[in-house]
């Protein structure tokens, strides 16, 4: 029998080392088997870092420790951006095991980022409890490695100011950090502005920012609207912050892609365009409601009623195009392509606000409006606010009593959809949308 292997009670030859429990069960069942799946290689790969300087059985031991961090959060996996887009990446999700269990410092946090490559760090959530310094070594090390390209600090309630500062210049500075997301955070004013002002200098190569459920007021969503104007960012959620009242002006300033000066020609440009449009600029024209419905209902038309529908459509497309032309001249500023505000209060003096953006906007692609409490009125000011706007592709009104019992704003919203070159993609699930309404949008 070699030197370098010892019999035990079961009679079977093993390596010296795995005389006794827990390394036995291990060199049984695990040493030296092909290895499968991303999180058990990865924990393979971390006890293999942990036990340089130790024994083997002592990491054996708090291996159970490891799995349970693993559990929580620590694992690699393939993720979808949750702005919806279909692209997946291999991803890192950290968790408290990282600062818990490891005590990482800045530089070990450094080289543990180096060494993963190109990740998203997230699972930082709550549980982690980080405060200002670790929040501060995680931003320098993040910096250093060139390699994390989204990042999650939510729901961290011990980070101050001092804290976000970094956060800010991370932002400024970084040029792979592609996604943030800050939900889950009631900061102050001062907080906000040390991470969103940085945005605003041009620098920063940001795309999505996530903000929500963090209580923003008007004076925070001016540092949004500023960094949104000034910056690449291209989506924004600001999910679950009740705003309502006094909020849909600051919204509307993050739809402005173009600079303030510019505000009295567009003025001008609608004045002449929009304003003066005749009460009849309708695909029905003076056509009574009721007639409407019935024709619908029952396929019964009036003679020569489609051709004039034709021509009133194309009258539509008409002055929305010398609208959009008149816009051109205007120099663009922004990037803004998704702008989600669902599950807040916006009511229909909001919406009739927003609309008047979304009139004057040429960037946005993606609007979620879901769950506030729009009523067929506001809908209204959308869908005429709509005929004007050429780039929207998806508007989501789920949750919002928009749908009926009356029908203005469906009918509006009919239009809108015959003559939107792009809009492809209308959600309007428990709207209160009754069976006339649903043969409105059907036609």
């Amino acid at each position: 029998m070699p030197d370098d292997t010892i019999t035990i009670a079961d009679g079977r030859a093993r390596c010296l080392w795995a005389a006794r429990e827990p390394e036995t069960t291990y060199h049984d069942t695990e040493w030296g088997f092909p290895i499968a799946g991303d999180t058990a290689l990865f924990e393979r790969v971390c006890l293999e870092g942990f036990q340089v300087g130790l024994s083997w059985r002592l990491i054996l031991q708090k291996r159970d420790a490891l799995r349970e961090a693993l559990a929580r959060g620590v694992k690699v996996s393939l993720i979808v951006d949750g702005f919806g887009s279909d692209a997946t990446d291999e991803s890192v999700l950290l968790s408290p095991f990282f600062f818990d269990l490891l005590h990482l410092d800045g530089e070990d946090l450094l080289d543990l980022l180096r060494v993963l490559g190109p990740l998203t760090v997230e699972g930082l959530e709550g549980r982690s409890r980080l405060d200002t310094d670790a929040v501060r070594a995680l931003a320098a090390a993040v910096f250093a490695s060139h390699s994390v390209h989204t990042l999650s600090l939510a729901d961290n309630p011990g980070i101050q100011t001092r804290g976000w500062r970094a956060v800010g210049a991370l932002v400024q500075d970084d040029r792979v950090l592609r996604h943030l997301d800050l939900s889950h955070h009631a900061l102050s004013t001062s907080s906000w502005r040390a991470v969103l002002s940085p945005l605003t200098r041009g620098h920063s190569t940001l795309q999505s920012l996530r903000l929500d459920h963090s209580a923003l007021r008007p004076a925070h969503l001016e540092c949004v609207a500023e960094a949104v104007r000034a910056s690449s960012l291209q989506h924004v959620s600001l999910r679950h912050n009740g705003l309502g009242d006094g909020s849909a002006p600051r919204l509307s300033r993050m739809l402005m892609d173009w600079d303030e000066h510019a505000r009295p020609a567009i003025e001008d440009i609608e004045r002449v365009g929009v304003v003066t449009v005749p009460a009849t600029d309708d695909l029905y024209g003076d056509e009574s409601e009721l007639h409407v419905i019935a024709s619908l209902l029952h396929g019964h038309d009036a003679p020569h009623a489609p051709s004039r529908r034709h021509e009133r459509r194309e009258a539509i497309i008409a002055r929305a195009q010398a609208f959009q032309h008149a816009l051109s001249d205007i120099p663009a500023r922004g990037h803004l392509l998704t702008l989600d505000l669902r599950g807040n209060a916006l009511h229909d003096a909001d919406a009739a606000i927003l609309a008047t953006a979304l009139r004057r906007n040429r960037t946005l692609r993606v609007c979620s409006l879901a769950d506030n409490h729009i009523t067929p009125h506001g809908l209204a000011c959308i869908a005429d606010a709509l005929r004007y706007n050429t780039t929207l592709e998806t508007l989501d009104l789920s949750g919002n009593p928009c749908g009926g019992p009356a029908l203005d704003g469906v009918l509006r919203l009919r239009v809108a959809l015959a003559v939107h070159p792009r809009l492809k993609r209308v959600v309007f699930a428990d709207t209160q949308l009754a069976a006339e309404g649903a043969l409105v949008l059907a036609e």
